[in-house]
């Protein structure tokens, strides 16, 4: 399988049996492909996602200028069942194009495995079909379980609602080894109909930093678009993914942890071919204490709202919420009022003073 890794240098370590036995014949213009390809137990290695592929076999029949896949599966994840198959042909038209008709299916297929960018395995099925001049894509995709991974947050203090850099949070340069989705080739793609195509979430999927854990669900729309800085169309996202539940840990000083539990919120793409969503997450932590001056509890909420993008997660505090009943003050004329309140950024000047008064 040496001949393999060199034609192919996103795969290592490929073992198994494969054979192929084809021909070309006719004349420039006209030249008529005729062969076989079969491929028996082999097993390989994606190192850039982070999957080892195996139980891979296929049978590949080519005659009159018609290449049918009359068998193709393979297998990644634990179990033997967690496999992806595709049945079909392509052919090259009289009049010099190419037409096809493929349909790929999965069945908790995992797809990458790399923890620096994303852990997902999918089930669902997609069909091509059509010519380059006019094709179409339809079918969906649910993503089974998995982790999407945030970076850590680039400021570890909270923005004001009037800094200029809160909204200045893309960095194009980050951009290079996030792609999202698939690269079919840029002639295919400019006349490509998508079907209604949705990717939806499953029970289990995640985003998760060293600070995060937040479940997702929803679904979100497959089209075409351009990536930035390029001119070819790429697929695309578009929609927004809801943040149902989960929590964000905020660090005060070395010192101090505070858990904040997710309310709600969403990771929205904007036509990316990125992985990399605007982010507008809402998380609350509740201070639960005794007031002797006012009677009964005297509880604060303080929230923060996670948002910028998913590369580049910023985060900034929103005023405290009334406090319980109980331990409101008020007059005939005015609107109750919390005895008490708290703000994150004051959490943080208190873990700075006692980090330096140690």
């Amino acid at each position: 399988m040496t001949i393999v890794e060199s034609f192919l240098p996103s795969v290592a370590n490929a073992t198994g049996q494969l054979s192929a036995d084809f021909s070309l014949a006719g004349t420039v213009d006209r030249a008529a492909l005729e062969g076989y390809l079969t491929i028996d137990g082999v097993a390989a290695s994606i190192p850039s996602l982070g999957i080892r592929l195996r139980d891979m076999n296929a049978d590949l029949l080519a005659a009159r200028d018609t290449l049918r896949i009359r068998r193709f599966s393979v297998v990644s994840g634990d179990a033997s069942r967690d496999s992806l198959w595709m049945s079909g042909w392509a052919a090259r038209l009289p009049d010099g194009g190419a037409g096809f008709d493929v349909s790929i299916g999965a069945r908790e297929f995992e797809v990458i495995a790399n923890r620096r960018v994303a852990e997902l395995s999918l089930s669902g099925g997609l069909r091509l079909d059509g010519t380059l001049d006019r094709s179409r894509l339809s079918g969906g995709v649910t993503l089974n379980q998995g982790v999407i991974v945030i970076p850590e947050f680039t400021e570890k203090k909270l923005i004001s609602l009037d800094d200029p850099e809160l909204y200045n949070v893309v960095d194009t340069t980050v951009f290079a080894n996030r792609a999202l989705l698939p690269k079919p080739p840029p002639d295919l793609l400019r006349n490509l109909s998508v079907d209604n195509v949705r990717i939806e979430m499953g029970s289990d999927v995640r985003v998760r930093s060293a600070e995060a854990d937040i479940k997702l669900g929803g679904a979100v729309n497959v089209t075409v678009g351009a990536r930035r800085g390029a001119t070819a169309p790429q697929l695309a996202l578009d929609g927004a993914l809801q943040t149902e539940r989960g929590y964000y840990r905020l660090d005060l000083g070395g010192l101090v942890q505070r858990t904040f539990t997710v309310e709600g919120g969403e990771l929205r793409f904007l036509n990316e071919t990125d992985l990399n969503p605007i982010l507008n997450i809402s998380a609350l932590h509740t201070v639960r204490q005794i007031s002797s001056t006012y009677g009964g509890r005297n509880d604060v909420r303080i929230r923060v709202l996670v948002q910028g993008t998913l590369i580049q997660p910023r985060l900034r505090s929103r005023a405290p919420t009334p406090c319980s009943s109980r331990s409101r003050t008020s007059s005939p004329t005015s609107s109750p009022v919390c005895p008490r309140s708290a703000s994150v950024e004051g959490w943080q000047r208190t873990g700075s003073a006692r980090r330096r008064s140690r």
